[in-house]
């Protein structure tokens, strides 16, 4: 069967609620040092029978210290840990109840989620992790233009991940700059144009078809492997938050007159078409009355 651009999407994008459980990745070591912000944490939902890889923010909401990520992230009756620059283990994590922390827009479908730890981390921890800021909602308008529609001059942003390999072992942390940044149905967006990339689109097309390629049903491979290496084939044209394990991760921006960056969305999906490849954030604040 002929599979359509809209089916390799669908395959591409759908949350992966059937993950067979896999050997507790690795610990990714001094491979964080790749990039990106110490803050930026791996994020691991699991139970006996399915584990899913995501990515994570560490803030702090008043004297709490909370874990960011996206709401897609916790598969159901499944268990939370995350894993830092610098952790010899993983760390359980427990759903916040803190609930100053917001996304924006009217897109339901994509929403952020807070966790804590189940043991409080020691203050030299803290400190090292060196929680980002988040965004206040009164902010808004000084990071963003009218509705969201671009990010105002002099604004720079960039995202982090944590990709992982075919195993879901974590390969390290990324990091890429996320300019043109547009509100789309309510997400952000970062829309990557590329006049090649209809070619590469068109040849995943033929894999899906081609007996005794990796990508093609019939050579076993399983659909998050089919994602991961449709995520290797566009890579050259995303650069960011093509594998499983990205979701989560946070989109952050520092306006001219800032000395620390602040934490402004979290990955919430992506997509692709004829001739462009899209990545998208859910906004996320904090209520005005939170420090």
């Amino acid at each position: 069967m002929i599979l359509s651009l809209q089916m390799i999407a669908i395959l591409l994008n759908s949350l992966l609620n059937d993950v067979p459980a896999q050997a507790e990745p690795k610990l990714y070591g001094n491979k964080v040092q790749q990039g990106g912000l110490p803050s930026t944490c791996s994020i691991l939902s699991y139970n006996t029978s399915k584990t899913l890889p995501c990515t994570g923010s560490i803030v702090q909401v008043g004297n709490q210290i909370q874990v960011i990520t996206s709401s897609h992230c916790k598969l159901p009756d499944t268990q939370l840990k995350v894993q830092c620059d610098g952790d010899s283990s993983w760390l359980n994590l427990t759903e916040s109840t803190g609930g100053s922390v917001h996304c924006s827009g009217p897109n339901a479908a994509e929403k952020c989620a807070a966790y804590t730890f189940s043991t409080p981390l020691s203050p030299n921890r803290v400190k090292s992790l060196h929680p980002i800021r988040m965004m206040k909602k009164s902010d808004q308008t000084t990071f963003f233009t009218s509705g969201m529609k671009s990010i105002q001059p002099g604004v720079v942003c960039q995202a982090d991940a944590m990709n992982t390999d075919e195993n879901g072992a974590i390969t390290g942390k990324l990091h890429a700059k996320a300019n043109q940044i547009t509100l789309n149905n309510g997400l952000l967006s970062q829309k990557i144009e590329s006049p090649s990339l209809t070619a590469v689109i068109a040849n995943i097309v033929v894999r899906f078809n081609t007996p005794g390629d990796p990508l093609c049903a019939s050579s076993g491979a399983t659909p998050t492997q089919q994602k991961i290496l449709i995520a290797k084939a566009l890579a050259p044209y995303g650069e960011l938050f093509l594998s499983p394990g990205d979701s989560g991760g946070p989109l952050y921006c520092k306006r001219p007159k800032d000395s620390e960056w602040t934490l402004v969305g979290v990955t919430a999906s992506n997509d692709f078409e004829q001739n462009y490849y899209e990545n998208r954030w859910t906004p996320i604040y904090l209520d005005s009355g939170s420090k």
